[in-house]
């Protein structure tokens, strides 16, 4: 049984046992939606979608399609993919906007980012 604790600030319950999503990208896409699909079945609530690569984020959208309001993901701000979609890290300001605009524009049908984004930000990631 999963342990959940409550964040200082707010009102999320987030399990004491979480899913690194690193190393996860050379499996084919079936598996991962499979493993998220599994993970969200045993009770983990969170997961950590960091130096997993950019394949990752399609099949975690479909594992998590329907209960979104159920999973928590973090994403690391500096961290970049390149067109190969290979996790990397940048302190160029210009790339990590880059990157970020991606994960928020490309993204957010996928893992549910609120289209909000699209409204306050510039092509180039930057707020209005």
């Amino acid at each position: 049984m999963t342990e959940y604790r409550k964040l200082p600030r707010g009102t999320e319950m987030i399990g004491t046992l979480g899913l690194g999503m690193g190393g996860i990208q050379s499996a084919p896409p079936e598996e991962i939606e499979a493993v998220v699909s599994q993970a969200i079945e045993n009770g983990i609530n969170f997961f950590d979608l960091c130096a997993g690569g950019a394949s990752v984020y399609e099949p975690f959208g479909r594992a998590i399609r329907g209960k979104r309001e159920k999973v928590y993901f973090q994403l690391h701000f500096g961290a970049v993919y390149n067109a190969a979609g290979e996790y990397g890290w940048s302190r160029d300001l210009s790339e990590i906007r880059r990157t970020f605009a991606w994960e928020m524009k490309a993204r957010p049908q996928t893992i549910g980012v609120p289209s909000q984004w699209d409204k306050n930000t510039k092509n180039d990631g930057r707020q209005k």
